[in-house]
């Protein structure tokens, strides 16, 4: 088991925690997302229509909310290897190693976050009209 820790730890600890990978991701699909918008703008819209949209309290509730739920799933996916290490250390703890001590990760709240992110995202529209409703 220390074996299988330390060859799971030991590639999150060059990519993840050092941040390097996650900062060479981002630029990389930055630099792709400003050099393509064009591209990408003509494959997600067929016709040469004009695009409207009005500001009122279902879209501006919807914006809210959809800002919520990427900014959690973002931390959320930041925090992928806090998670493995917690899961590597509960899982060594399980298998009769006692003298470890598992670190500090909040794994309730990991997974409540998850469950509202996904109910966010996946649910915008129900829970804007809920929202409109109570006001």
């Amino acid at each position: 088991m220390a074996q299988f820790d330390k060859l799971l730890n030991e590639p999150i600890d060059k990519f993840y925690f050092t941040g390097t990978f996650l900062i060479i991701a981002n630029i990389v699909v930055s630099l792709f997302l400003f050099i393509k918008a064009e591209w990408i703008s003509k494959k997600l819209i067929k016709s040469e229509k004009e695009i409207k949209t009005e500001l009122n309290a279902e879209s501006l509730t919807k914006v809210i909310l959809l800002t919520v739920g990427i900014i959690w799933l973002a931390k959320l996916i930041y925090l992928i290897p806090d998670l493995i290490d917690y899961s590597v250390i509960f899982i060594s703890k399980l298998n009769g190693n006692e003298e470890i001590e598992l670190p500090d990760f909040g794994f309730p709240n990991y997974i409540l976050k998850t469950i509202l992110t996904l109910i966010i995202i996946f649910r915008i529209q129900k829970i804007s009209n809920w929202i409109i409703k109570k006001i």
